[in-house]
């Protein structure tokens, strides 16, 4: 929430809280999916909105004019995606008719249908051989302690 779009500001590099659920007792994947995006959010904000010839285009305003369209412009169509497009599995920005149509999925209904994709499809990278020693040697070790 606030608090991130805060420290974002600040420029703080750790972000303790995603995830957590009444006062660090519990972790929720769906929360850390939904903490992610809202972390993405205040990120984007901190970075601020470029103000220069290329991004203002006055060039541009004067071809299209009072009361054209802006929309089908290569301009419009790059920068949009720099500065205002924020695509996003868990925010749904369609309209309520077809949201509602489309079965009324809420944010932890996508945040769950997400995890359980990742849980699904992640392959976990295999540790380096010599940490996977140090582990086992580790293992080990405390076995033998009992």
């Amino acid at each position: 929430g606030i608090g991130i779009v805060l420290g974002a500001l600040a420029g703080i590099n750790v972000i303790s809280g995603p995830g957590m659920l009444n006062f660090e007792n519990c972790q929720s994947l769906e929360k850390l999916v939904v903490d992610n995006e809202i972390c993405g959010m205040a990120l984007r904000l901190a970075k601020g909105v470029k103000i220069e010839d290329e991004t203002i285009a006055f060039d541009l305003m004067r071809k299209v004019g009072p009361g054209g369209v802006y929309l089908a412009e290569r301009h419009t169509l790059e920068w949009i995606r720099k500065e205002q497009f924020i695509p996003s599995e868990i925010i749904d920005r369609k309209e309520w008719k077809i949201w509602k149509d489309a079965g009324k999925k809420d944010i932890v209904k996508r945040a769950h249908e997400i995890v359980e994709k990742k849980l699904k499809e992640h392959v976990p990278e295999p540790l380096h051989k010599d940490v996977q020693e140090n582990l086992d040697n580790f293992a080990k070790d405390l076995l033998k302690r009992g």
